[in-house]
């Protein structure tokens, strides 16, 4: 299993979801290629969990407390944003998460 998965870091996925769109019966797709697709879902769908929850703390009274879990979420779309181009997040004080 394990190597099903450095199988599909190695995948070029916009060209495998690119075949997916123009021809879905026809698109010859890797179970590598499945496996990225997947894990890149998962990893967009955790990525608009994070967005509403940040909606959501935007929409709350405006407090210490909210004005917290606004920063809070803010970094973690960020950070989750970064990951999923492969950039690596700079911090507030200079360093990054490399």
């Amino acid at each position: 299993m394990t190597k099903l998965f450095e199988q599909a870091a190695e995948v070029d996925i916009l060209d495998a979801a690119g075949r997916l769109i123009a021809d879905p019966e026809r698109a010859v797709v890797s179970r590598a290629a499945i496996v990225a697709l997947a894990q890149l879902v998962e990893r967009a769908w955790e990525i608009c969990i994070e967005a509403d929850l940040l909606a959501r703390a935007v929409a709350l009274p405006a407090d210490a407390a909210s004005e917290h879990a606004i920063r809070t979420q803010a970094e973690r779309v960020r950070t989750l944003m970064a990951a999923l181009s492969g950039e690596t997040q700079e911090k507030t004080d200079g360093s990054s998460d490399s």
